[in-house]
């Protein structure tokens, strides 16, 4: 004996269907534990908060040579020296007519930063920024304070940039106490670099009386980021090193066809007169200053939730509003129609009135004796013998050979209903014999009773 099991087919999707990517991304989801998703929430709540800060930048501000720098105006401030309190109260002066009080994007000198090179096995900026944050106590052994990291990119070699969390905290509490908001800092170098030629290698060199910086940057990231001390560079040695650097950046520059720009001191500074922009990246943004682009979030998601709720209100409201309205417009025509109908209605009342005061005359029966006599005298041959009409009904006495045949041909007639004898029949005296009868009858078309429910008697 044979055996058969029908196995059925269910043949797979296809590799990229439909199904195949709601599949991936199902057992994706799956595969993120509650804290994975936490990060990930904040990693984008941070991006969120510092995009809003960096929108929301309405002045920047150049330090060079111990001298504080309003590009959009070409207004500065000399200053004895670069502490966060000299720094906000120099901004405050120059912002002084602000109102109200704008988010300031400070500029500050190339060597205030630290740059740092790096060559890992990595691609992405989030894998690249994880793994620099990972090994910043050994790229930067003396610094055991927190940095704030610099990167853009996914590259997987550049430099990168770090400044202290704690002095970024300082000069915001510091610009806080003159009123002002520091929404990001960032070396003023880089706010230079032509954002059209993102793809190409730009070269820039800023001196000023203590530092010279020397930037490399390519493909939206830097390649290279050197500063050395003018005293230095008063050695001989130190010197030719730095030219022969400089030299070999400025040739990789002009091989791409495009030309060295320099960055001259204050006065290149001053005529500029325009907003400067950050670098993506590398404006630092303090962490006070990301609480504030937060709030400003939520108060924009509160604005938008408060309309979208006003619309929804206004959207269910619709049909009332009309009801409302349709019944307002229907009471005008109202209004208007009794105002055109007034005189009618007048006319109407005095009908009415006329109705009431006349109707009981003009609604009472009519009795027609004539033709009610001459009716009952094609019956009788003139042996009636005594007559009445009260409120439609007949009383009739007389002599007849037949009563029952008389009451049969009176509720024969049309004229008469509800024919009945109202005495007993007896014999006559007169010549011929008959018999004396009385009956009672109702004329038809004669309702008194009706009459007196319309018309109900007054007392007087």
């Amino acid at each position: 004996m044979s055996v058969f099991f029908c196995i059925p087919y269910n043949p797979s999707p296809a590799p990229g269907s439909k199904f195949c990517k709601m599949k991936g991304l199902r057992a994706k989801l799956n595969s993120l534990s509650l804290s994975d998703l936490g990060a990930g929430l904040r990693a984008l709540q941070v991006a969120s908060s510092q995009r809003a800060v960096l929108e929301s930048l309405d002045v920047s501000l150049v330090l060079c040579d111990d001298v504080l720098i309003n590009t959009l105006t070409g207004e500065y401030r000399r200053l004895d020296d670069s502490a966060p309190a000299t720094l906000a109260r120099a901004a405050a002066s120059l912002l002084a007519d602000k109102t109200p009080a704008p988010t300031v994007f400070l500029l500050l000198p190339p060597s205030h930063f630290v740059a740092t090179r790096y060559q890992l096995q990595v691609s992405g900026e989030k894998l690249l920024r994880s793994a620099l944050s990972l090994q910043v106590h050994t790229l930067l052994p003396s610094y055991e304070a927190p940095l704030l990291l610099g990167l853009a990119g996914s590259q997987g070699s550049g430099a990168a940039l770090w400044y202290p969390a704690a002095e970024a905290a300082a000069l915001c509490r510091a610009f806080q106490e003159q009123g002002l908001l520091l929404g990001a800092l960032m070396p003023r170098t880089l706010a230079l670099l032509d954002e059209a030629a993102t793809g190409e290698a730009q070269v820039l060199v800023d001196s000023d009386a203590e530092h010279s910086t020397c930037v490399s940057f390519q493909h939206g990231s830097l390649s290279s980021f050197l500063t050395v001390s003018q005293h230095d560079l008063e050695q001989e040695v130190f010197y030719r090193q730095w030219q022969q650097e400089t030299q070999r950046q400025q040739e990789t520059q002009q091989s791409a066809g495009r030309p060295h720009p320099s960055v001259a001191r204050c006065e290149g500074w001053r005529e500029l007169r325009r907003l400067l922009k950050p670098q993506r990246g590398y404006a630092f943004i303090p962490a006070d200053a990301e609480a504030s682009g937060w709030r400003r979030i939520r108060r924009q998601q509160q604005k938008v939730g408060a309309v979208a709720a006003l619309v929804l209100l206004g959207v269910l409201c619709l049909p009332f509003l009309n009801n409302a309205i349709r019944k307002t417009w229907l009471e005008h025509e109202l209004e208007s129609a009794l105002a055109q109908s007034a005189v009618a209605r007048e006319s109407q009342a005095a009908v009415v009135a006329l109705e009431d005061e006349w109707g009981a005359v003009l609604d009472y029966p009519r009795q027609d004796t004539a033709t009610i006599l001459l009716a009952l005298n094609g019956l009788i041959e003139n042996a009636l013998s005594n007559f009445s009409l009260d409120k439609g009904v007949v009383d009739i006495q007389g002599i007849s050979q037949d009563q029952a045949l008389l009451i049969e041909r009176l509720a024969e007639n049309e004229a008469f209903f509800d024919v009945s004898q109202s005495r007993s029949s007896s014999a006559g005296a007169a010549s011929g014999g008959g018999d004396r009868f009385g009956i009672r009858m109702s004329v038809s078309g004669v309702d008194f009773p009706a009459y007196n429910a319309r018309h109900p008697a007054t007392q007087p």
